[in-house]
């Protein structure tokens, strides 16, 4: 809700036993496994792997491509969740390249 303080927290990852390596959930969007990749959700729900309600997603698109897909509700405003992704990208090495 705009005008509140909302405390989000990035959403851990769960052991998957099968690929031997830890996962997260991102949906259809976003395919290809980054470490600029998170979902924020509520901290009162961090502990909640599909049942918890994702604020921001944020992840690569493509394989070599420097496309990202940024997906979010209403419960934050375009211009804070700019400035996350900004920062989630800022002191990668392929942002100074560009």
């Amino acid at each position: 809700v705009h005008g509140s303080l909302s405390r989000l927290t990035t959403r851990a990852p769960t052991w998957n036993s099968e690929t031997r390596c830890y996962l997260s959930n991102f949906g259809s969007r976003i395919r290809v496994t980054a470490n600029t990749n998170f979902i924020l959700v509520p901290r009162e729900q961090e502990d909640e792997e599909e049942g918890s309600r994702v604020i921001v997603r944020f992840g690569r698109v493509l394989r070599r491509s420097r496309k990202w897909v940024l997906d979010f509700r209403r419960d934050v405003d375009v211009l804070q969740v700019f400035a996350i992704a900004c920062a989630a990208l800022a002191d990668k090495p392929l942002v100074s390249t560009w």
